[in-house]
């Protein structure tokens, strides 16, 4: 399967024009990111690898990852979806993943702030607030990936959301 991919994978690539190949490298980087981060945190915690395993075996068997799967992975890999999702949170591309402009003037804890600068919120830090989520940073000893993700793959945190008009967490 993965002989298949790289292969097909060459030759799409290499039918790129030079401005779609630099596109598509640059937003490869961020994906291969968040699966290195993957990879890292089951390594460090076999227990969770190994509960991954049992999933995939379970619903892959010994076959590929199909279409369908792919198209169903809430109700047909939860667990991988959770996995996934808790090293986004513990470990997201960037500490600063959003900037906005003040729509008006304002104050933000305490700070006056004038129409139209540009503000940065810190996501990693609201991810990791403990009065949302209720430990710090499990990457240091475990990797609760079934925290904070029901069995659909939705957000215990149904209201929490990442400020500046980003994504939901559910």
């Amino acid at each position: 399967m993965i002989a298949n991919l790289v292969i097909n994978w060459n030759l799409l690539y290499l039918a790129m024009n030079p401005e779609k190949q630099d596109i598509l490298r640059k937003e490869l980087r961020e994906v291969l990111g968040v699966i290195n981060w993957n990879l890292l945190y089951l390594a460090m915690n076999p227990e969770k690898q190994d509960i991954l395993r049992k999933e995939l075996r379970e619903v892959l068997g010994s076959g590929d990852l199909t279409d369908e799967i792919a198209a169903n992975m809430k109700s047909k890999l939860p667990y991988l979806r959770a996995v996934i999702r808790e090293t986004h949170r513990v470990a997201p591309p960037s500490s600063i993943m959003t900037q906005r402009a003040a729509p008006c003037d304002l104050e933000l804890a305490g700070y006056k702030v004038p129409e139209g600068t540009q503000v940065g919120f810190n996501v990693f830090s609201l991810q990791n607030d403990p009065k949302y989520v209720e430990e710090m940073r499990p990457c240091q000893t475990r990797f609760p990936a079934t925290r904070a993700w029901s069995v659909t793959g939705a957000s215990a945190y149904q209201k929490a959301k990442l400020p500046g008009g980003t994504c939901s967490l559910c």
